[in-house]
């Protein structure tokens, strides 16, 4: 008779990721309730480059070797593939033992020598599992251990890593992903044989084989078996436990999943979902049922991973994901709307929650920076896990290494040891690539080194990568997100020239840090400025004469006002009631500036002044909207355009540009020309709409005046506003006018008219000739080839027709949606540990700073606390806004965001700072508390140790 069998279940779970045995609670369950002996040992791994193939240390090595000869396993099945030296340590004691291992994918298969180990391969579809396993159990059907037996998520942690991490139990609740358009519909695939590949329909760097029939047991009554099994087997620690949901059906019957569970009584849980985007928008209804179903009962839903994959058109469909840039920006709006809606209930932040692949063979550097570009106005950069290192896996049997194979991309190694991300991330061995257009070699050995995980000493390239990435921080404000968009742009222009390098790269990178993306140009004299005499020798002021100022205007103000200034106001003869404010400063300014208001009746200005200051002390929105649209009003704006501007979001009224693109693709079609937004035109103000008949109204009066006054020149002045411009994103009022060779259409022939600022994308235009709206991209073209790249920071204006309508359209209720949510509880995040005695005198700095109601640019501490990583995060809110900044020690070539003194200052992925209002508060907070330790260490008061300052 043979020995009766058993099982070793020996778990690799990688350390910051999601990899976990899947299978094993199944294999468990059924393996324990048939009588077989069965251990399950979890060890935590770190990530680490290398072969692909997980290691442990000496002792865990050790541990595991015990565990092997006490239990006399007849098979050790592996979650992962183990490095060689792991099995050669463990050879002698798995003399007899059939050692098996899943699969990561249909294609990896067949059995391999493992450190001299023979190690045969699970099929991921666990159609042959009990049969690899030699048991033959005629109840398990195909997938059957998913529907069959009730699983076992008990483990046990093989060593001090594994006792860290979050146990998080797998839910599978039905076929993963049923999505299968045929890959044959995509025109880079036309005349390819797929007759090998894993799959035929679907994803093109999927690897999971054609979805099998789809399990027929209801997905409520899995999801409910399996919890009730985690609740009674899984270890957890204190606080809600996370439980990762795997199954299309589950987004689709969330409601009725919540229903079942809120009727349940089981410790809280955390539910983490996977969605596709267009499921997750088409499922929406069934989500908001599922959060009130669960309001109360301690349990609570995150999306923790969502496969946008790209905002390209282009590249979107090289991958077949089915799925348009605008619904993708849409489901990330739908995301930010259910977190506004239900922040105690729901949340997409704290695992990561979006998925890109920003690289692949056919990636052109003007696509690269519509992605990075696009995540950081939506504000979700820091939640797009590898952003910057998200490449391409390629692996046999898929049709996109077909494809690259033909168009001769694969490679026979990589020369930079460093794009073999699949290694660094603990995948399988991937096949290496290169990119068609060469510039991308550079651009992504840059992107790859602007990770915080890598060693300074790895190559000098990485020393210059950080030089300049650290100027650029200093000089210009860039994060490492926008430092890798200019980089994408300079290889657009530079992207003709012959072996093109990383270091010829960031040399044009550092070079366009000198122009004045941030200074703008000069600044002109006053005099110069509002001084200036019409061609009647009329007096103008800014951009309109002084008399249609006084006429349509009740009060005129403008803002900022030099100190030195406000003298050559004040004694200006021709202003009535001039007046002036001195703006509150805030902490951290160094310069006083000022407002000047001046109008036809005494009364008004007095009236705007007030409100200048209500505006500033404003105590609620409410009181501040109707401020706000008072103030419009007085300035002779229409009230229904000033009560719609003052109601936006900080975030919108930051983004000024993007409030005139809302409002240019909601009209879509023709408008009159007269609402061309530029500054120099008739419409000083952000209409409500542009169908706003008092806006029109007021537009066509200030431009009769006009002509009136200057009816030899105002044919031009026409002829300008009638033709298209480009609007750019960042210093509000920056314009190139296009002069059309030909009918402005997505590509068309131009030379540069009027310009209003200055900067690199002005300075792009001005040399361009051409310019082409391809699906998302806005590029210009000089005599035919690419110069620059505006995507993502620049429209197209024009009165006679709106382009890129649906992406604008989602873009824009995407920002506004961020506007409005605020970051949930922190849901499962283990208890903190105890402050570092270095840090203990600098948590009761903040509390006191606190208790005192210190503001940090409007913003005021409400709470400090210690975290698990050591650090001291410091809550922190606004009357509408909220934010957390985590602060630590310095550490050697370590890169934060701010530095106060000693301490680094930085932000967690869960919470960007995603406004400019939020950035300014994050300047002004370290610049503050840099002065408070300063002054302490002055004094001799001591350290952050302690009592502190």
């Amino acid at each position: 008779m043979a020995p009766a069998p058993r099982l070793l279940l020996v778990e690799l779970a990688v350390e910051g990721r999601f990899h976990r045995g899947v299978f094993f609670p199944f294999v468990a369950g059924w393996a324990r309730s048939r009588g077989i002996g069965t251990r399950w040992i979890r060890f935590g791994v770190p990530v680490t480059a290398g072969d692909g193939g997980a290691s442990l240390d000496a002792s865990d090595t050790g541990a595991l070797r015990d565990a092997t000869a006490d239990h006399a396993p007849s098979h050790l099945v592996l979650s992962h593939t183990p490095g060689p030296d792991l099995l050669a340590a463990l050879a002698d004691v798995l003399e007899g033992v059939r050692v098996v291992r899943f699969a990561s994918s249909p294609a990896d298969g067949g059995p391999r020598d493992v450190g001299g180990v023979r190690v045969e391969t699970v099929a991921p579809d666990l159609s042959d599992v009990d049969a690899r396993l030699g048991f033959a159990d005629p109840a398990v059907r195909r997938a059957g251990l998913f529907e069959v037996p009730t699983p076992d998520f008990a483990f046990e942690p093989g060593n001090a890593l594994a006792r860290r991490m979050p146990a998080l139990p797998f839910v599978v609740c039905g076929n993963e992903c049923t999505y299968g358009r045929a890959v044959d519909r995509s025109g880079l695939f036309h005349d390819l044989d797929l007759s090998g590949c894993v799959r035929k329909g679907g994803c093109t760097f999927c690897a999971r084989a054609e979805s099998s029939a789809p399990f027929g047991t209801d997905p409520v009554t899995l999801a409910e078996r399996q919890l009730l099994a985690v609740d009674r087997t899984c270890p957890r620690a204190a606080g809600p436990l996370p439980v990762r949901m795997v199954g299309e059906p589950i987004m689709r019957s969330i409601d009725r999943i919540a229903e079942r569970l809120a009727r349940l009584h089981l410790g809280p849980l955390e539910l983490l979902l996977d969605s596709r985007p267009d499921t997750l928008v088409e499922s929406r209804d069934a989500l908001e049922r599922a959060l009130g179903l669960l309001a109360g009962t301690g349990h609570r839903v995150e999306m923790s991973l969502m496969g946008v994959e790209s905002f390209s058109g282009a590249e979107l469909g090289r991958l077949n994901k089915g799925v348009s840039p605008a619904t993708n920006v849409r489901a990330v709006q739908t995301l930010f709307e259910l977190e506004a809606a239900h922040p105690d209930g729901f949340g997409f932040r704290r695992y990561g929650g979006l998925s890109l692949i920003t690289f692949t063979p056919w990636t052109s550097p003007a696509e690269l920076d519509l992605n990075l570009t696009l995540a950081r106005l939506l504000g979700v950069a820091d939640l797009c896990g590898k952003l910057l290192t998200g490449r391409l896996r390629l692996t046999e049997g898929l049709p996109l290494t077909l494809a690259a194979r033909r168009d001769g991309l694969i490679a026979d190694a990589y020369d930079d040891p460093l794009l073999d991300t699949a290694a660094r991330s603990f995948y399988e061995p991937e096949i290496p690539w290169r990119f068609r257009e060469p510039a991308m070699e550079a651009v992504s050995r840059i992107c790859v080194r602007l990770s915080h995980d890598l060693p300074a000493d790895v190559d000098p390239l990485l020393a210059r990568v950080r030089e300049v990435a650290e100027a650029a921080r200093e000089q210009a404000g860039l994060d490492e997100v926008a430092f890798a968009a200019r980089v994408a742009r300079a290889a657009v222009r530079l992207g003709d020239r012959p072996a093109l390098t990383p270091e010829v790269l960031l040399s044009a990178v550092a070079a366009s840090l000198d122009l004045h993306d941030r200074k703008g140009p000069p600044r002109e004299t006053w005099e110069a400025r509002n001084r200036r005499l019409g061609p009647d020798g009329a007096r103008w002021i800014g951009d309109l004469p002084l008399s249609v100022v006084l006429a349509h205007k009740p009060v005129a103000k403008h803002e900022p006002v030099p100190a030195g200034e406000v003298a050559a106001w004040l004694a200006d003869p021709e202003l009535p009631n001039v007046r002036s404010r001195q703006r509150r400063r805030e902490p951290g300014g160094t310069e006083d500036t000022y407002e000047v208001f001046f109008g036809a009746r005494a009364a008004d200005v007095e009236r705007a002044l007030e409100l200048g200051a209500v505006l500033e002390e404003a105590g609620s929105r409410e009181a501040w909207i109707e401020a706000a649209t008072e103030v419009g009003a007085l300035l002779g704006y229409p009230r229904c355009c000033a009560r719609a501007y003052a109601a936006e979001s900080s975030a919108m009224r930051d983004h000024h540009t993007l409030l005139l693109v809302a409002r240019r693709v909601a009209a879509d079609g023709p408008v009159p020309w007269e609402l061309n937004p530029v500054p120099d035109g008739f419409v000083e103000h952000v209409p409500c709409a542009l169908g706003c008949d008092e806006t029109l109204a007021r537009a066509q009066r200030l431009a009769e005046r006009r002509r009136e006054a200057h009816a030899d020149s105002f044919d031009r002045v026409r002829a300008r506003l009638e033709n298209p411009h480009v609007l750019l994103f960042g210093r509000q009022g920056r314009s190139v006018e296009l002069v059309p060779e030909q009918e402005p259409g997505p590509r068309f022939r131009y030379r540069a008219g009027a310009c209003r600022g200055g900067g690199e994308d002005v300075q792009a235009l001005v040399e361009g000739d051409e310019l082409v709206l391809d699906g998302e991209l806005t590029l210009v073209l000089r005599t035919g080839r690419p110069w620059a790249s505006l995507s993502g920071r620049a429209f197209l204006w024009w009165h006679r027709r709106a382009f890129q309508t649906d992406l604008w359209q989602a873009v824009v209720g995407s920002v506004d949606a961020a506007a409005a949510a605020v970051p949930g509880p922190r849901g499962s995040e283990p208890p903190p540990e105890e402050v570092p005695g270095s840090l203990r005198g600098l948590s009761d700095l903040l509390r006191r700073m606190a208790e005192r109601g210190v503001s940090f640019g409007g913003f005021r501490i409400r709470e400090v606390r210690p975290a698990r990583d050591g650090s001291v995060r410091v809550h922190l809110a606004s009357a509408d806004e909220q934010m957390e900044l985590a602060l630590e020690r310095r550490a050697p070539r370590r890169r934060y965001l701010l530095a106060a003194g000693p301490l680094g200052v930085s932000y967690p992925a869960a919470c960007p700072l995603s406004t400019a209002s939020r950035r300014r508060a994050a300047r002004v907070f370290a610049h503050k508390l840099e002065h408070v330790l300063g002054r302490a260490r002055r004094r001799g008061r001591g350290t952050l140790a302690g009592r502190g300052p």
